[in-house]
């Protein structure tokens, strides 16, 4: 039986503010819950925990698998309701020419979701 590779979840978006900020956004949990989750506790370092909660989602932990500042950051997702199912989040902060920020976000690991829990 093969194993079925589903695609990654990509979302890229430009902000005009350098990489520096932007990468803060992400990785300081009092910036994180202006645009973002509900509460965030966040260390920002490889091998750091994380955990967020979302009042209508529930909650999500995870541990900091990659932390470049300001490149990249990277962390296992694991939400509350299904603890044996971890995804990995890859975010990519790369500078544009005038001083804005490109960000690319990819979720992958989707294999790992029970089918019946795809749409949760």
């Amino acid at each position: 039986m093969m194993e079925t590779v589903l695609t990654p979840v990509v979302c890229t978006v430009e902000i005009d503010a350098p990489p520096e900020r932007v990468f803060r956004l992400f990785t300081t949990p009092e910036e994180l819950v202006r645009w973002w989750p509900d509460a965030a506790e966040l260390e920002a370092r490889e091998g750091g925990r994380l955990q967020l909660e979302f009042e209508s989602k529930g909650d999500v932990s995870g541990t900091v698998t990659r932390f470049v500042p300001p490149n990249a950051l990277g962390f296992t997702w694991v939400r509350g309701v299904a603890p044996d199912v971890v995804t990995q989040v890859e975010v990519e902060f790369t500078e544009l020419d005038g001083g804005g920020t490109h960000v690319e976000l990819r979720h992958t690991g989707w294999e790992a979701v029970p089918e019946n829990q795809v749409s949760e």
